[in-house]
């Protein structure tokens, strides 16, 4: 399982690395590693807090928020490395 997450991860953060650049001629420098940092801290926070439920098991659960992570976390290296 821990192989599936890495990748999961790895394409989430190569998707929001190669569009980053048309979300920042919107915002300036500083709002959108604002955003960025947000994104990071929702994710983390519910990957942390995911539980089994009804619907949905922990491992769909992880999942969906490490995708999330990773676009948080592939906006945010470009902009630390350009900075």
């Amino acid at each position: 399982m821990g192989k599936k997450k890495g990748k999961i991860l790895t394409v989430s953060s190569v998707y929001k690395s190669v569009t980053h650049t048309k979300h920042n001629t919107f915002f300036n420098f500083t709002q959108m590693y604002g955003i960025e940092l947000m994104i990071m801290i929702i994710a983390t926070l519910g990957s942390a807090l995911s539980a089994e439920s009804f619907a949905v098991s922990v491992s769909g659960v992880l999942i969906l928020w490490r995708v999330i992570l990773g676009v948080g976390i592939g906006g945010d290296y470009p902009m630390s490395a350009g900075s």
